[in-house]
């Protein structure tokens, strides 16, 4: 069996099946990535301060707040603080 087998019912529902939770993971990666990439990526963008690299102005001031914010430092900070098995399922997905 392959390390991941993702299957959509007639609904497009998934179901993810693996032996190891790391590819578990993985697999619940590919499927949101898969059904919701726009929004991912708008919010990693939202969360970096660069939604302007896209929409120009007209998110300017929300870009400047959330540098204030510094998620990313914040971000960094806790990763610090996690153990490997907390790394590796983020790795993962």
């Amino acid at each position: 069996m392959p390390p991941v087998t993702i299957r959509f019912s007639r609904r497009g529902v998934p179901c993810i099946q693996a032996d190891h939770w790391d590819d578990l993971w993985w697999g619940l990666g590919q499927v949101h990535a898969r059904d919701r990439r726009y929004q991912m990526e708008i919010q990693r963008r939202l969360a970096l301060g660069r939604l302007s690299e896209v929409f120009s102005q007209l998110t300017f001031r929300a870009d400047c707040f959330m540098r204030k914010l510094d998620l990313l430092g914040l971000a960094r900070r806790e990763w610090a603080l996690y153990q490997e098995p907390e790394r590796r399922t983020l790795l993962a997905y």
